[in-house]
């Protein structure tokens, strides 16, 4: 019996060596890595960081109301913020330079910071928070300088003005806008909200005597005009006026102190009709300055000239003063040229300087002459010398050879003119062969183009050579007429050398060239040519003669 559980013991061990588990040899082995790839593997495991928002909070919403009651004026914002960030947050709510007497709803923590009231919030959320001001009745009274209030970006949101007294109005300003209809949007880059009381005056007739002064410049297609107008009367509560501009005026620019706005215009029998608005009533002494723009006549020959006027105001007297372009003269109207542009208003003169002025006294339309001056041309080239060696054989024949040097602005087309029964031999332009074109009363023509824009200076040169036949020379003595190219344009220095036969030589000299010397080699001289052509007469004499 021993042997068969003997057996089965030793197939027990076999068999359990044999189903060991796999994760059981798994958790017991083991791998060696270095500590940076460790520390690889441990951050990929890591869950990715949420970016941060793009702002910490922002105030989505603001009304501003302000009870402007005679007995105890307050201001009360409500305001709505969104704060995204986590962790401690301070938003920007409102400045404002009164006591803050509440604030709500309870728990809310607000705190001054850099001259603004801010939310200070720890967790992310929306926050609905109301602020209330206590103001000084002082500062809303009728003339004070009112209520001035400072906000943040904000989304959306209004002021509203409440509980204005009677016989007064409430004059907002938000940015660049004002009104006084008691309500005004608050734009989204924030700024300065401002208001005050006026005194609600009605509006009455006013009939204004004008006084109008307008300067006129001529620009590259526009009259550019500026008018200082001086509106006064006698009665009636000055706060209203309607100006009249040419229907073509663009670009309207008004300004003057006090003035509230210039309402949209009209288009009334050829006119622009702008109703102009000031706040103050009982002001009977205004001054506005007016600016606009306008086309300049499709001739170009006559302007007929519109200055502005007041409508229904008594007989105006007008001044205009008007500036052209260079080249251009103005005439006609009964206007006369000023010289001496300190007669006319300061503000026009320092305007002017020094430019030509036609001045006409009309408030009536009226026409000027636009007359353009003559202009001189100035010359684009020019030769600064011109080099001709001559040669002369016995038997009368000639040969010239020419050097010049051009000095010009852009292509240039050259023409010169080659001494009678002459024929061209050579003609090269900076080098490069070229054939002249034969143009009227048998000039010559080169084309001249530089590689140079047509503003640039440049320089070139040019050289030709050319042959004729004149009389033998005398076997004794005799004289010998020679004649050079001509051409129009301007020449500093003409350089001409003369070879006559070794036989020969010259005893005197007539002409339009000065010479420098005898021999067989002459050099005459001519400074400051134009359109003329140098030639001598030369009195030669066998050498060795004894006649």
């Amino acid at each position: 019996m021993k042997t068969p559980i003997l057996l089965a013991l030793i197939g027990a061990i076999s068999l359990a060596h044999a189903i060991t588990p796999a994760d059981e040899l798994e958790r017991r082995a083991s791998v060696t890595l270095p500590f940076e790839e460790v520390k690889t593997l441990l951050n990929a495991a890591k869950p990715p960081l949420e970016p941060a928002p793009p702002l910490s909070a922002a105030v989505t919403r603001a009304n501003i109301s302000l009870s402007l009651a005679n007995g105890k004026p307050t201001v009360i914002a409500r305001m709505e913020v969104d704060v995204i960030a986590k962790g401690w947050t301070l938003v920007p709510l409102i400045g404002a330079p009164f006591a803050l007497t509440s604030v709500a709803p309870a728990g809310v923590v607000v705190l001054p910071s850099n001259g603004m009231l801010c939310l200070l919030a720890k967790e992310p959320g929306h926050f609905a928070v109301e602020l209330t001001f206590q103001i000084p009745p002082s500062v809303v009274e009728v003339g004070a300088p009112g209520i001035t209030l400072r906000l943040p970006a904000v989304t959306s949101g209004r002021i509203e003005a409440l509980d204005i007294p009677a016989h007064c109005l409430a004059a907002l300003q938000v940015g660049d806008f004002q009104g006084t209809s008691g309500s005004l949007p608050l734009p989204a880059a924030g700024g300065q909200i401002a208001a005050r009381l006026i005194e609600n005056v009605p509006v009455t007739p006013t009939q204004w005597t004008s006084q109008v002064q307008t300067l006129i410049r001529v620009g590259e297609d526009r009259l550019q005009c500026e008018s200082h107008l001086r509106l006064t009367s006698g009665a009636g509560s000055g706060l209203s006026a309607k100006l009249a501009l040419p229907a073509d005026a663009t670009g309207l620019e008004i300004d003057g102190p006090d003035i509230h706005s210039s309402l949209p215009s009209s288009q009334v029998s050829g006119a622009k009709i702008i109703p102009l608005v000031w706040e103050t009533a009982g002001l009977l002494d205004r001054d506005i300055i007016v600016r606009y723009e306008l086309p300049l006549p499709s001739g170009g020959e006559a302007w007929t000239i519109q200055p502005p006027r007041i409508l229904d105001a008594k007989p105006s007297i007008a001044r205009t003063a008007l500036i052209p372009p260079p080249g251009i003269a103005l005439s006609g109207a009964d206007g006369r040229l000023l010289d001496d542009p300190t007669t006319l208003p300061r503000w026009m003169a320092a305007r002017i300087g020094a430019d030509p002025v036609l001045q006409v006294d009309s408030a009536a339309p009226f026409t000027v002459e636009a007359h353009p001056l003559p202009r001189l041309a100035a010359d684009t080239a020019r030769i600064p010398e011109a080099r001709f060696h001559t040669r002369v054989v016995s038997d009368g024949a000639r040969l010239c050879e020419a050097r010049i040097g051009l000095q010009h602005r852009g292509p240039l087309r050259w023409r010169f003119s080659l001494p009678k029964d002459s024929e061209l031999l050579t003609c090269e332009v900076n080098g490069r062969a070229s054939n002249p074109i034969v143009v009227a009363n048998g000039q010559l023509e080169l084309v001249v183009a530089p590689e140079t824009s047509a503003d640039s200076p440049a320089r070139s040169e040019i050289t030709f050579s050319f042959t004729a036949r004149g009389p033998a020379l005398a076997p004794v003595e005799g004289k010998l007429e020679l004649t050079l190219p001509g051409t129009p344009l301007f020449i500093e220095d003409v350089v001409w050398t003369l070879d006559l036969p070794e036989t020969y030589e010259a005893t005197a000299f007539e002409g339009n060239a000065e010479p420098d010397g005898g021999g067989g080699g002459i050099t005459f001289h001519k400074h400051l040519v134009r359109n003329e052509a140098a030639s001598v007469e030369i009195y030669y004499r066998k050498r060795n003669s004894n006649l």
